[in-house]
């Protein structure tokens, strides 16, 4: 079990326009895959 709470979603499914441009301001990335 993680130690904080996350809310796992898929970027491109996300239909608020609100939503959408918040996340485009304070997102991290917590893993890439390379």
């Amino acid at each position: 079990m993680l130690p904080w709470k996350i809310d796992l979603s898929l970027y491109s499914q996300i239909d608020n326009p609100a939503l959408v441009e918040h996340i485009g301001r304070v997102d991290s990335v917590l893993y890439m895959k390379g």
